[in-house]
């Protein structure tokens, strides 16, 4: 199950959510399932977003409005606002899409649209929540996230969605649109993250039980189907990819996650999935020869190129060699809007978030 979600007017950022992702409150799925022969033994949602009402905010209030509850240096760059109020803001917003395997439309789109600005660690001293919940109604103190999480006690993970967006992206003074799938991983940077209680309860293993490493591998699973199923739709055969979720965010993961769960479950959802590829650049590497890109290509079985992807946004942007044809993964966050901290981040949805 592909389960996308065409976004109004959601071009904002690396994301397409910071400004107006919020409107889809006010709008109604309507399910149109269809099999795609591409994805063997599964189904393809389509949700579209019907509108129910008139939002009262347009995409330059919203913004400004958005801007003004982060703390110093932790907003996403002024530049931005421009980019907003010019004509091609609503060109790049209609191609903003969500995708989830999960069939809970309804807990999709809060998670996709009760947000936070900044949730780092479980923590929202780096925005004004009283501001935040006056302007949007959402926000002061928790994420559509964990609140989906808290209602179902932590005993299941609220769904996993990532959205993808054309943007723009700055290094320095050059810019150029780049295709980015926005994605989220497993958090267990602190104990007190929902998918912590969730996957290990109250407990502090020193191996990871056999259900909880199921957990944890489907939800990768889940990211990187939606990751290749968007490259696809956008006819993209090259993907720079992360290691999602083995950052900050394997922090109380009692193991080797790049070992034990990132490396044997994106290998193999790529070799069942991605036979359409002809490059994946794995972020981060800035050699082909780093150890990262060498594991990943040695237990990829299709044909295609394995190669270090850089660092973003200086190896995504430049005018000698424009990667406009391929499709590069932010590690987002499950709580905040895409960037999080900006400025004050320094994660790879951080600098996502600073330069675009």
């Amino acid at each position: 199950l592909v389960m996308r979600l065409p976004l109004k007017c959601t071009g904002l950022s690396c994301v397409g959510v910071r400004a107006e992702w919020w409107q889809s409150r006010d709008f109604r799925p309507a399910l149109t399932p269809a099999r795609p022969a591409w994805l063997p033994a599964a189904f393809r949602l389509k949700v579209l977003l019907l509108p129910k009402g008139q939002f009262k905010m347009d995409s330059t209030t919203a913004a400004r409005a958005l801007f003004a509850t982060y703390d110093e240096g932790c907003a996403p760059p002024e530049w931005v606002l421009d980019f907003v109020s010019g004509p091609l803001y609503v060109e790049h917003a209609r191609k903003s899409v969500c995708y989830s395997m999960d069939r809970r439309a309804e807990a999709v789109r809060k998670v996709l649209t009760h947000r936070q600005p900044v949730n780092i660690a479980m923590n929202d001293m780096w925005y004004d929540g009283t501001r935040m919940e006056a302007a949007f109604g959402f926000g002061k103190e928790s994420s559509g996230y964990t609140e989906i999480s808290r209602q179902d006690k932590h005993l299941r993970l609220p769904p996993n969605i990532a959205v993808y967006c054309h943007t723009p992206v700055r290094s320095g003074d050059v810019e150029h649109c780049l295709h980015v799938i926005n994605s989220v991983g497993v958090a267990l940077d602190i104990v007190s993250q929902p998918d912590y209680l969730c996957v290990f309860g109250e407990t502090r293993p020193n191996v990871v039980p056999p259900d909880a490493l199921a957990t944890i591998k489907n939800v990768i699973v889940e990211a990187y189907t939606c990751v290749l199923a968007c490259a696809r739709d956008k006819g993209l055969t090259k993907i720079a990819i992360c290691h999602l979720g083995g950052g900050a965010f394997s922090t109380y993961y009692p193991g080797d996650y790049i070992k034990e769960v990132w490396l044997p479950v994106v290998s193999s959802t790529i070799n069942q999935l991605g036979g359409f590829l002809t490059e994946v650049r794995l972020l981060g590497a800035l050699d082909d020869q780093d150890p990262g890109v060498l594991s990943l290509s040695s237990m990829l079985t299709v044909e295609c190129r394995c190669v270090a992807g850089g660092r973003v946004p200086k190896h995504a942007v430049n005018d000698r060699a424009p990667l406009r044809d391929v499709l590069f993964q932010n590690a987002w966050d499950p709580h905040s809007v895409a960037g999080n901290g900006n400025g004050m981040d320094c994660s790879l949805d951080g600098w996502f978030g600073r330069s675009s």
